[in-house]
């Protein structure tokens, strides 16, 4: 297939005599299915010979490939069979069980499947799966202490509010990890795996055994520290009522939660949308108003809110308990009785009976199926596609001429050439499994040439030579011009493209280009002027071909963007315009096409021609890429060295040296030589024995590694001149305030893009400010205790709730970035000061706006007083709540693992904050511990 035309369609053996009868023929060194895919393009005319006398033989194109293949006998002879009527023996087969079943399994095995597979993700995340029980147990002895054996009816309220808390914001940990998630659901729905239906049954099952596991840890420490009744009137049933409602709340949140990640695109929208249902579901959960403080209006919310049933049935189940059966005189209430009417858990004028309690558990197993329900309808209904690319695409035929920018393809940097030594390396690692250690390289010498394209054959060396590994120990001599590598110096004048390369997918493939160039090119360098600079960007662009979409987004596989071979080419792009003398590239052709790789292995080819040494690993070639480089260095398992020099003319070299000796098998005309080679040294035996060949040792006496180290010796010798020395002035190649403008300048840019980040935490809070100034509006001053009351705890949910939208929706955002400067670091781009400063002042302005857009409402729709001074000061503490949620959102994502972790680590600072801001205990009542 060639854009979507067929242009042959036959037996294998056929394909290649097929096209020769059309005038193409294939090199003798040239894969088959390498030249099948090049002759559509404009590539394939250098295939065509032209018989003597006939001149008029034109390479065809695609189109024309496909009327020829149309109008062949291959072409009729399917077009009669797709007229012949199907046999039945078709009919039968087609109508078998296996096809006639959209799924393969029945329901309930699906579901057990599921559930299976998704209880083992979780058992094999030991890392969170530890973090949250140490989370349970700390919050559980905090809660605890805090209100040990407390009497006091209003403390007891505070935490049964608490706990509840502690269970919704932990099951909101969950939801990001099931939108990550969400990309393999979409190929198993695609492969008919299962039913949707089935697989959120069993997802949700397997999300029980962490909700049993926090509310047994967790609900235990607290009945029994803050000493809630099991006795007196009460008995070890409430205690196991208590846990199970602990268990339905952590449960059934993570159920409603899990809605979030089925329905909404990304982290930061599910984030925003879970923080404003929470803040919702407190606000009328019948303790941050009560219930007879509620405009009627507002009343159904009340009573249909998932956390004012949990809360009530836990109050109940304590009040009710029997162990506050004393009459009350002066109403003829119990004690219990009177604590349920004093703060609102009444109905039709009367206290809560226990069997509110059961009504409670009813709704949340109900609101549970439900959740179950509207997950699968998301599911089914709606659907993020991946993986989208840029609708600008490559022009492969020709390079294009940037509008308005003067093009001189011969127009480069000043830059000295580099070559690299290295003699007698070792790398040893120690063993996952046990206290080995295991050796990757064994004394490898060598060298890179600058004007040549070395390729690597083995893991490791590269990572080594080019100062990214972090682990293990390195033993030998690397030289560059001779000179001891030293660390800042090499990182300065070399470029490192790894495999799979991360860039910011807000910003334009120009603007991540000349970002690299701004921060990597020496500014005191006269010789490197801005008009200069953009001419090389330019001339790099259009070597690497991505001039045509260099105004395009990089994007992300949820938003769509360039493709897997134009990112890898904008790899190249990045470190090339810090004008290295050395690139390294990590697997540049691997997961691309025959076409694509061509592409890349173009651009190298270019980026050698100036003078450069470039240094790839490569796994597997095809014949054309492997002919592509000059020289080779080749490791066989352990690390010994195979071979190491020219490949020569179509690896003529390789081949000689291979095959003199007796154990080798000729190579095959049209066999790949990297194929061949690769079969050499895994399967050749000699001929004495059935032993494999050494051929690791047959190189350490050869004659090849004997040149190779007298090269080495002559480039040290070399080195008693300093006029070749690659040395810089600092370890940075622009100063604190030009590294600083510029890392606030790219990251101001990526937070206006970012909508789902930004404009998001706005619409909260303006949803937010309105939810709860409706509350008031309509009673704008407070005539009793209660509503005074109701106020004050209004103002600690929303700087509480809002803060913790704020801390939750900057951790996707800040560990990509956090990532990014990672790969910024490893090339001295900028030092930890530089970011640290954009990411504060780049907050900034936002936290202003979304603080003032909630406080704008809220303010006045509640009715406190319309003083400037007094405004002023509400939105200044306000604004520095969320100031302070956002940084500490920041630490901890820069502190640990990962964004996942930080959340959880963030759940427990929240629930302490709202532990000790004075609403669920009063200060006087604080332990003095």
């Amino acid at each position: 297939l060639d854009s979507g035309r067929v242009i042959y369609s036959g037996p294998v053996e056929d394909a290649v005599g097929y096209f020769e009868r059309m005038g193409y023929v294939i090199p003798e060194r040239m894969d088959v299915a390498e030249w099948l895919q090049s002759l559509p393009t404009a590539d394939g005319g250098k295939y065509l010979t032209t018989k003597s006398g006939d001149s008029r033989r034109r390479h065809l194109t695609s189109a024309q490939f496909a009327e020829a293949f149309v109008a062949s006998p291959l072409g009729a002879s399917i077009k009669e069979e797709i007229k012949k009527p199907l046999e039945s023996e078709v009919f039968g087969f087609i109508k078998a069980k296996e096809f006639s079943e959209q799924y393969r399994n029945p329901w309930y095995k699906s579901v057990w499947l599921v559930f299976c597979r998704e209880l083992l993700l979780w058992r094999r995340d030991v890392y969170n799966l530890r973090a949250k029980i140490a989370q349970d147990i700390l919050m559980g002895v905090i809660v605890g202490t805090v209100f040990w054996q407390t009497k006091d009816a209003g403390a007891i309220l505070g935490v049964c509010f608490q706990v509840l808390l502690m269970m919704a914001l932990g099951s909101m940990i969950a939801t990001p990890r099931q939108v990550d998630k969400r990309a393999i659901f979409y190929k198993h729905q695609d492969a008919n795996f299962f039913p949707t239906w089935t697989f959120v049954v069993g997802r949700s099952l397997a999300t029980f055994p962490q909700a049993l596991i926090d509310s047994v840890i967790y609900g235990t420490l607290v009945f029994f520290f803050v000493g809630l009744s099991y006795q007196d009137g009460a008995t070890i049933a409430n205690y196991f009522v208590f846990l199970l409602l602990v268990l339905l709340t952590a449960y059934s949140a993570s159920l409603i939660f899990a809605i979030f990640s089925s329905a909404l695109r990304d982290k930061a929208a599910c984030q925003a949308g879970m923080a404003v249902l929470l803040v919702i579901m407190i606000i009328f959960s019948g303790f941050t108003v009560q219930p007879d403080v509620l405009p009627s209006y507002y009343i159904w919310i009340y009573w249909s809110n998932f956390f004012a049933w949990m809360l009530r049935s836990m109050v109940v189940n304590e009040f009710q308990s029997g162990a506050y059966d004393d009459i009350n005189p002066l109403s003829g209430l119990t004690l219990g009785e009177t604590v349920l009417d004093r703060f609102g858990f009444t109905f039709n004028g009367e206290p809560m009976e226990y069997s509110w309690v059961w009504y409670g558990v009813a709704f949340a197993a109900g609101i549970g199926l439900l959740s179950i329900v509207a997950s699968t309808f998301f599911l089914s209904k709606v659907r993020y596609e991946t993986g989208k690319s840029t609708e600008s695409k490559t022009k492969m035929s020709s390079v294009e001429n940037e509008r308005g920018t003067p093009v001189d393809d011969s127009f480069d940097l000043p830059f000295k050439k580099a070559n690299i030594s290295f003699k007698g390396i070792r790398y040893t690692v120690k063993a996952s499994t046990s206290s080995e250690s295991i050796s990757l390289l064994q004394g490898v010498d060598g060298f890179i040439e600058p004007g040549k394209l070395t390729a690597l054959m083995g893991s490791s060396l590269m990572e080594v030579l080019a100062l990214r590994k972090t682990s293990g120990e390195i033993e030998g001599e690397i030289r560059v011009n001779g000179h001891l590598q030293e660390k800042d110096s090499f990182r300065r004048c070399t470029g490192f493209v790894p495999q799979f390369d991360v860039q910011s997918p807000q910003l334009t493939v120009l603007e991540t280009v000349k970002f690299s160039a701004k921060l990597r090119l020496d500014e005191n360098d006269r010789a490197i002027t801005k008009d200069k600079v953009d001419r090389f960007v330019t001339k790099v662009l259009r070597m690497l071909e991505l001039s045509s979409i260099r105004h395009s987004v990089v994007g992300d596989d949820l938003s769509g963007g360039l493709s897997f071979e134009q990112r890898k080419r904008l790899a190249i792009a990045v470190e090339l315009v810090a004008n290295p003398s050395i690139i390294f590239l990590d697997e540049p052709t691997s997961g691309l096409d025959a076409r694509a790789a061509s592409l890349v292995m173009k651009g190298l080819k270019g980026i050698a021609a100036t003078g450069r040494a470039v240094c790839a690993t490569i796994h597997q070639p095809s014949q054309a890429i492997f002919n592509s480089f000059d020289s080779l260095l080749l490791l066989k398992r352990g690390g010994s060295v195979v071979y190491f020099g020219d490949l020569g003319l179509q690896s003529s070299n390789l081949i000689r040296y291979l095959e003199r000796f007796d154990s080798t098998p000729p190579i095959q005309p049209g066999e790949n030589a990297a194929t061949w080679m690769l079969k050499c040294i895994g399967a050749g035996s000699s001929n004495s024995s059935d032993e494999p060949y050494d051929y690791a040792q047959a190189y350490a006496s050869s004659v090849e590694r004997r040149k190779c180290l007298a090269k080495i010796a002559e480039i040290q010798r070399e080195a008693s001149s300093e006029q070749n020395e690659i040395t810089y002035r600092a370890k940075y190649a622009t100063c604190k305030r030009t590294q600083s403008r510029s890392v606030f300048k790219r990251l101001m840019t990526i937070y206006w893009r970012s909508p789902s980040y930004n404009l998001l935490r706005v619409v909260v809070s303006v949803v937010v400010a309105l939810i709860l100034g409706a509350v008031y509006v309509s009673q704008r001053t407070p005539e009793n205790e209660g509503d005074m009351n109701s106020r004050i705890t209004s103002i600690f949910v929303s700087s509480m709730f809002l803060g913790v939208s704020s801390f939750n929706t900057i951790l996707a955002l800040f560990e990509t970035e956090r990532n990014m400067f990672y790969r910024h670091k490893s090339s001295l781009m900028y030092n930890s000061s530089s970011i640290n400063l954009a990411f504060t002042f780049a907050e900034i302005p936002f936290i202003c706006w979304a603080a003032m857009a909630f406080i704008v409402i809220f303010y006045f729709m509640v009715g406190f007083a319309a003083e400037a001074a007094k405004f002023f000061t509400y939105y200044l503490f306000f604004t520095l709540t969320l100031a302070t949620f956002t940084y500490l959102g920041q630490m901890l994502t820069a502190l640990l693992r990962d964004a996942e972790t930080a959340q959880l680590l963030g759940s427990a600072v929240a629930g302490m904050s709202a532990l000790f801001c004075g609403i669920l205990i009063k200060p006087q009542f604080i332990p003095s511990f």
